[in-house]
């Protein structure tokens, strides 16, 4: 398949975001729905991807401490 310039820009923008919001996520089922899509767009790109368990889980937020 021959991408344009303009397509393969668009799906570079998609795969970024997509890979951003993997590592925003905490739910496994939504984690690998949003990887499958990025396998796709990977492949039309013709790059290489890592496995899911390389993208890091969103970091645990810190409780606001109340003090009296």
């Amino acid at each position: 398949m021959n991408l344009k310039i303009r397509d393969v820009l668009v799906l570079q923008q998609q795969k970024y975001k997509i890979m951003r919001q993997i590592e925003e996520v905490e739910s496994p089922a939504i984690r690998t729905g949003l990887f499958t899509d990025l396998r796709r767009i990977s492949d039309l790109l013709g790059t290489d991807l890592p496995e899911l368990d390389a993208f890091a889980y969103p970091q645990a937020q810190k409780p606001l401490l109340i003090e009296d």
